[in-house]
């Protein structure tokens, strides 16, 4: 009788490690902070970028109406 218990607790403690192990290894999400922090460093490191490529910022956002209009011509109408 105590053989079929202590199977039981041993089973039950080998799925719950192997759970805690599963849960362990998932990545975790970023909250709205954080998000928000990394989405600064990226704008800092591309306008870093773009200075040190001679670029200004506000020419590289006059190009990117140019190439939506030029893709948007080879589409065609219905």
């Amino acid at each position: 009788m105590t053989t079929i218990a202590l199977v039981g607790v041993v089973s039950a403690l080998a799925v719950l490690a192997i759970t805690m192990k599963a849960r362990a290894n998932k990545p975790k999400k970023a909250d709205r902070r954080e998000k928000a922090r990394i989405v600064k460093r990226l704008l800092a490191l591309s306008e870093r970028e773009q200075i040190s490529k001679g670029t200004s910022r506000q020419q590289s956002v006059s190009q990117a109406p140019r190439r939506r209009a030029a893709a948007g011509r080879g589409a065609p109408t219905l």
